[in-house]
């Protein structure tokens, strides 16, 4: 082989390789660092609307919440002893709230969730090979405050929300809940939470800086971050003081009567606004992993059916009403 054709060669060699190089540092090694185009972007969440009732009380509204990691590399002290200082804290708010009354089973239930809890929690910061994990997410302040409090190194928070339901399980048939999708995004599930979703979780925002190859920010970016834009609320006609008595009595009346289920619609015969709905058993959307799955649909709604004979009394009643017919006319047909 010549003398030219082997520096030729050579030069082929090193362009080629410097193009495989750009190649990996403008698109793959930008994709695996979750950037694009020397931008790395944060998803910031955007706040979501707030669903009011008739006198403008709110019966689903955002709470102050926080994410909880840890940094497994910061861990000194005994895994095993940190998991079970954590685990108590992030079992369901059905046991871990203060003050919460459970029954001598439901106690049974708290420590075996505990362990599992434990078990979950010990294998995550068992991971040296990773810098961060997540334990949880939208845990309460009072939670926050007690772990924080254990002062626990290589353990953090974040700012997060959660859905709130200041009258609980008051409307929960027609309201809904907010749960995570398999991306772990805030996602509406049934009732108005889920029918409204695109309107209600409005528009994430993002945050972020121009990176170069190595990661480090350049300062003279002119990378401009995007506000989120917060969602649409509701405003409903239900009447507070009427939602609230209809489940009394609707409650009441079919612990009376044994029935396996009841369902009220109180309806302006005016306007057509739905002044009440209300389905008994019922939930509570802010604990909606606590219930069983059958009770998260409306009954009013999902469990229509053709009223057929049923629907001979309305007729009747209006027929009675005009005085077409009396209590003694006789139907020959």
């Amino acid at each position: 082989m010549g003398r030219d054709k082997f520096i030729q060669i050579l030069i082929y060699l090193a362009a080629a390789l410097i193009v495989i190089r750009l190649f990996y540092w403008q698109f793959l090694a930008q994709v695996s660092s979750n950037t694009i185009n020397g931008v790395q972007e944060v998803k910031i969440p955007a706040p979501r609307g707030e669903i009011y009732a008739k006198d403008g009380f709110p019966l689903a509204a955002n709470q102050q919440a926080y994410l909880i990691y840890a940094l497994p590399k910061e861990i000194k002290k005994s895994q095993q002893d940190i998991a079970k200082r954590l685990a108590p804290h992030l079992i369901s708010e059905k046991y871990s709230t203060a003050g919460a009354q459970i029954s001598d089973e439901e106690k049974k239930q708290k420590e075996e969730e505990i362990k599992q809890e434990e078990s979950k929690i010990l294998q995550k910061i068992s991971q040296y090979n990773l810098s961060w994990v997540q334990l949880a997410r939208k845990i309460k302040l009072e939670i926050k405050d007690k772990i924080q409090a254990l002062n626990i190194n290589g353990v953090g928070f974040e700012e997060d929300q959660k859905r709130f339901y200041p009258e609980e399980t008051m409307a929960a048939s027609f309201l809904g809940f907010v749960g995570s999708d398999k991306f772990g995004e805030s996602t509406g599930y049934f009732g108005l939470e889920g029918y409204y979703d695109g309107q209600l979780k409005g528009k994430s925002g993002r945050l972020g800086a121009n990176k170069d190859p190595f990661g480090f920010p350049i300062l003279v970016g002119k990378y401009r971050p995007i506000e989120p834009k917060k969602g649409s609320s509701l405003y409903l006609t239900v009447d507070r003081t009427i939602q609230f008595i209809v489940e009394k009595r609707l409650k009441e009346s079919v612990e009376k009567y044994t029935a396996k289920e009841g369902t009220v619609i109180v309806m302006d015969p005016k306007s057509g606004h739905i002044l009440a709905m209300a389905s008994y058993p019922t939930y509570n959307p802010s604990l909606y992993t606590e219930f069983a799955q059958s009770l998260y649909k409306n009954p009013a709604i999902a469990d229509t059916y053709e009223p057929g004979s049923t629907f001979k009394l309305i007729t009747m009643s209006a027929a009675l009403d005009l005085g077409v017919v009396t209590p003694s006319t006789k139907c020959d047909v």
